[in-house]
């Protein structure tokens, strides 16, 4: 049952929907269109009638065009239709539907959905209670779940995302094998080979330079100007290799490969690409992230990290785990908004010391990270965030302040490519 200021509203499981003015029953069923649907719940939200069915999800109705226009039903978007809604709540704009079998839908602006991978105890919601410190209590099938804060949605369930970017107002996620897909609002759009990609799998690298999109993927590179995709092959130099990380330098882009790393300016395409090689000091194979600090080119690989120092010559200077490092594999290396250098290896994140004779500090599990796996890093504000192979770890620069899994809302807590974290112009983690 639920009530507006004047009328009951009463769903009966089989009869259907009907109002009660204190004298008399008018059946609602045939007029919102709720004919053969099994009503289980309804919610009055000022004066929107809300009513939950079993396998036909959530309908809704502007009461104020009652009683002189009966509308007919209106589903909510296009989400959960065929939900068995179980229970109605509603607070501070937000609306928050209990499924039968498929966890919390919690809605404002769009939906979002809660389960078993986001830490739920279990999908069949019973009940839902929302305490004074927005904390939002579920009862189900198997306990009790408390969810204390919508910090995280979940995307593209079931795909490998490998990469993220932020480009003309939209989120790029490149993934695994399913192409490259457009995140717009609720707007999901993917493109793949037949729209101009080099290839649909592996999606490694994004980047924005000259106003336009750069894509590594494992066949070679892509551009796209918000019109068309264009592809740069054995014509331009970037052969068809696996491009692994996009770095903006200057006029020209760091592109870091399966063999090398190229300097690339698109606008001089006739001329021949630099690339730096084993001759220039890259003694190494498959160059998975590069950052620029200041004149100085940082190349980071599974066999150590490189410098390139104008001022002191031509070439790559490796560092290792002699030099302090505390694993010779690097999988991101990452300049903060202090000038710090910092380093993700599979064994603790370090910090570049160049005042302590070029010397590493080592962060570990010691020191509260969840995990010594450092993946990828990123910043906001003043905190560092690092993906490890056990969850999310944000980083004063001295110590852990919070640390995120999937308890927290996390789909899942593990990533290997150094590329799956990514901080939007809203201050949005993605992961």
């Amino acid at each position: 049952m639920a009530t507006d200021d004047n009328y009951l509203w009463i769903a009966n499981a089989h009869t259907g929907l009907f109002r009660y003015d204190g004298k008399n029953f008018l059946d609602y069923t045939k007029s919102f269109n709720l004919e053969n649907k099994t009503l289980t719940n309804l919610l009055m939200v000022d004066s929107t009638l809300l009513v939950g069915t079993a396998k036909n999800g959530l309908f809704k109705f502007d009461l104020n065009r009652l009683p002189d226009k009966m509308a007919k039903s209106k589903k909510v978007a296009n989400y959960f239709p065929t939900d068995y809604i179980y229970y109605l709540a509603a607070k501070n704009e937000s609306l928050f539907l209990g499924t039968r079998g498929n966890g919390l839908i919690h809605y404002k602006d769009r939906p979002r959905r809660y389960t078993t991978a986001n830490g739920l105890i279990n999908n069949l919601i019973y009940s839902i209670l929302l305490d004074k410190e927005n904390s939002v209590w579920l009862t189900t099938n198997n306990g009790i779940s408390k969810i204390i804060s919508f910090k995280f949605t979940g995307y593209l369930n079931g795909k490998s995302v490998l990469s993220a970017c932020e480009y003309k107002g939209a989120i790029w996620l490149g993934t695994f094998e399913n192409g490259l897909i457009r995140l717009e609002g609720d707007r999901i759009t993917t493109y793949n080979q037949k729209n101009g990609l080099l290839s649909n799998n592996q999606i490694w690298a994004m980047s924005v330079f000259n106003k336009e999109l750069w894509i590594g993927t494992w066949r070679g590179l892509n551009s796209y100007d918000g019109k068309k995709f264009k592809q740069y092959g054995t014509k331009n130099g970037i052969f068809k290799v696996t491009v692994l990380c996009i770095t903006p330098a200057g006029k020209t882009l760091l592109i870091g490969t399966v063999n090398k790393v190229y300097r690339f300016d698109p606008h001089r395409l006739k001329k021949k690409i630099s690339n730096y090689t084993s001759e220039d000091g890259l003694t190494s194979t498959y160059f998975q992230t590069i950052c620029q600090d200041g004149n100085k080119i940082w190349v980071g690989s599974p066999s150590g990290a490189f410098c390139l120092d104008p001022k002191e010559g031509e070439k790559f200077k490796k560092f290792s785990k002699k030099d302090g490092l505390s694993s010779n594999c690097i999988n991101m290396i990452f300049k903060d908004s202090k000038g710090r250098l910092w380093f993700a290896t599979p064994n603790g994140l370090n910090q570049y010391e160049p005042e302590n004779e070029n010397k590493f500090s080592v962060y570990t599990t010691e020191n509260g990270l969840s995990d010594n796996h450092i993946v990828s890093i990123t910043q906001s504000s003043k905190n560092l965030w690092l993906w490890t192979s056990n969850g999310l770890n944000k980083f004063d620069g001295e110590k852990v302040i919070k640390i995120f899994t999937q308890k927290s809302g996390l789909i899942g807590n593990e990533s290997s490519s150094p590329n799956s974290l990514f901080i939007d112009s809203n201050n949005h983690i993605w992961i």
